[in-house]
């Protein structure tokens, strides 16, 4: 029986967790600092930030991730991520004044250069092979 991509997550963010927390309290409590992995979690902005990330960043992009890689070959779902790349350097350019110049320029048109190959040619392998089937 086959697991649906919210199992999956919930699988995912359980293993997550029980591989992170450990590593961190070991190296908190190695290095005396175990009261320290505490103390922020009395400030309600790192509460809301834990929490964006936790949930916002990490859950739901995960869940994101598995229910598109049911209905999308893991290639074409894969090169999409490259769109992230892009995304956080016009971020970076808006947000925080980074420049952008030739290079990102470049770099961006790989990139999306990339996304577009890998999506029509793996389009048109399918065509082909739909048409070879016939």
């Amino acid at each position: 029986q086959a697991l649906s991509p919210m199992e999956v997550t919930y699988a995912m963010a359980c293993a997550m967790f029980g591989v992170y927390a450990p590593v961190a309290l070991t190296h908190h409590a190695v290095s005396g600092a175990l009261r320290q992995i505490i103390l922020p979690l009395g400030d309600p902005l790192v509460i809301a930030c834990l929490l964006f990330l936790a949930v916002g960043s990490s859950l739901y992009a995960t869940a994101l991730r598995n229910i598109v890689l049911t209905r999308m070959p893991m290639a074409a779902a894969s090169s999409f991520s490259g769109i992230s790349t892009v995304t956080a350097i016009v971020v970076g350019v808006i947000v925080l004044g980074e420049p952008f110049g030739p290079r990102e320029i470049f770099g961006s048109f790989l990139v999306l250069l990339g996304v577009w190959g890998v999506n029509t040619l793996a389009h048109r392998s399918r065509l082909r092979l739909v048409r070879h089937i016939r």
